[in-house]
């Protein structure tokens, strides 16, 4: 589990670990039981981190409490995002060549500027793109807690722009009559 937990904050993947133990001449663990290891090893990581952004959460809101700010939930952070290809060389949309995006907030209450939240977005499973163009609403089903935050953020930006669009209308109306 230790060789795990250590692969996990490096690029250094399970096959060239084995490659790096076979030139030490030392015989390697079995490829497939290194993935078992590795998914379970992940899943704990990844519960740890948000335990973790969780609790930070909480003691930011006891910290904007004990200060007596009047909405003590409300915390200053920013936000921001990077994707495995450059968005910029697409032909078609300027999000179409992001395939995998990263996104962190971190907190700008305090000078730790500590991390409160990891988004983590996927669109390279063919078939649930082949059915959400369908209009069919699928999870991945290799990735379960996977949402396609491109599409997401496709819908954010429309269902935005109409509310921009009835804001607007409304104070022409008003502004008319």
């Amino acid at each position: 589990m230790g060789i795990q937990a250590g692969l996990m904050t490096t690029s250094i993947s399970n096959k060239s670990f084995r490659d790096i133990t076979l030139t030490c001449n030392v015989i390697p663990a079995n490829l497939s039981g290194m993935q078992k290891l590795a998914n379970k090893v992940g899943s704990v990581i990844v519960n740890f981190n948000q335990q973790d952004m969780k609790d930070i959460r909480e003691s930011l809101v006891a910290e904007n409490e004990m200060v007596g700010y009047a909405n003590p939930v409300l915390v200053n952070v920013e936000t921001d995002g990077r994707y495995n290809n450059p968005i910029y060389n697409s032909d078609v949309t300027a999000f179409q060549a992001g395939t995998q995006v990263v996104q962190t907030m971190v907190e700008n209450n305090t000078k730790l500027k500590q991390i409160v939240s990891v988004y983590t977005g996927n669109k390279l499973c063919k078939v649930a793109s082949r059915l959400r163009n369908k209009g069919i609403e699928v999870l991945c089903p290799n990735h379960a807690e996977v949402v396609n935050y491109l599409t997401y953020f496709r819908q954010s930006h429309i269902h935005f722009l109409i509310n921009v669009k009835k804001k607007y209308y409304k104070r022409l109306k008003m502004k008319l009559n």
